[in-house]
């Protein structure tokens, strides 16, 4: 009887590793969007701040569309707000 489990076991102890497999992939792809949706944030920001025109216009284009991405979070959401907020309280001369 051990004989006629041990391909089944043996497929099964195969797609459990299969799975995790897939489930990793997933998990660094994930993580590696997430990274480059804060280095564009980063960079959208800093921009934003910037006393050149052009740039802190360009810096504030970019977080209005950063904040449709589907990797802003709320939390990301209310610091870009509150950014935006701030330019317009402090435009530049």
């Amino acid at each position: 009887m051990l004989t006629i489990l041990a391909p089944a076991a043996t497929i099964l102890v195969g797609l459990l590793g299969l799975v995790g497999v897939i489930a990793t992939i997933r998990q660094r792809a994930n993580a590696e969007a997430a990274e480059r949706f804060w280095k564009r944030l980063m960079w959208a920001l800093d921009a934003a701040m910037s006393d050149d025109p052009r740039a802190r216009h360009t810096g504030e284009h970019t977080l209005r569309i950063l904040t449709t991405h589907r990797d802003c979070t709320d939390e990301d959401r209310r610091l870009i707000r509150n950014a935006l907020e701030a330019n317009l309280r402090h435009p530049l001369d």
